[in-house]
């Protein structure tokens, strides 16, 4: 599977190329890292928007999930707290309803 998918789209008359991270999408991508703005070491999660991955990551003990919110596109924004960290953060999921190509 390629990383990317390009698409072309039209706004106003004007031609954009828009470049899509197929692999950030599918996958989560998990960190500790150094955060002087939090005092310490923070719990980084990037990418992973498909249903299901927030509940996953808390069964395995590494978030504790304090609020879902559904937005007005039908997508879930979930507000986390690492549990070793303490951070709070936040990650947008997809809804199940929404096709591959709706997504991409």
């Amino acid at each position: 599977m390629n990383k990317y998918r390009e698409r072309t789209i039209i706004k106003n008359e004007i031609k954009f190329k828009e470049k899509i991270d197929i692999e950030h999408i599918l996958e989560f991508k998990c960190k500790f890292k150094a955060d002087r703005r939090a005092g310490g070491i923070v719990l980084d999660i990037k990418g992973g928007h498909l249903p299901g991955g927030c509940e996953q990551l808390e069964q395995i003990g590494l978030v504790k999930i304090t609020n879902k919110e559904l937005l007005p596109t039908g997508a879930i924004q979930y507000t986390m707290e690492g549990c070793i960290t303490k951070g709070n953060f936040t990650k947008t999921v997809f809804p199940k309803s929404w096709t591959s190509e709706k997504i991409i």
